[in-house]
């Protein structure tokens, strides 16, 4: 049982880190604050991930009848099993799943959600 929080605590604290690392930052100049720009040199942009990262790598499935003409799937070679497929969903199916991530999945029987 302790082990298990000492994971989502590491998990969390993982999350907390991320979080503060892409906060809006603010410093104090003559009486005003002013907002200093995030880097952003780590963050995969998969509009264009080829141009973006070198760790990225397009996957052409076996079977793409299920995805529109104009999806397109990625990987991570550091992360085996991590997948973005982009444009797989249109607006109606977004709207349709995040509803269903916030009312059926959000309840303590699904916790890896």
């Amino acid at each position: 049982m302790q082990a298990e929080a000492q994971i989502e605590s590491k998990a969390t604290s993982l999350f907390r880190d991320a979080e503060k690392k892409y906060r809006p930052q603010f410093i104090q100049r003559r009486k005003r604050k002013v907002l200093v720009p995030c880097d952003l040199s780590g963050v995969i942009d998969f509009r264009d991930p080829k141009q973006a990262h070198e760790d990225v790598s397009e996957i052409t499935p076996s079977d793409s009848s299920r995805l529109p003409p104009s999806s397109r799937i990625f990987g991570l070679k550091a992360v085996p099993g991590f997948f973005v497929i982009s444009q797989a969903l249109d607006a109606r199916g977004q709207l349709h799943w995040a509803t269903q991530a916030l009312v059926r999945f959000s309840n303590a029987e699904h916790t890896n959600v």
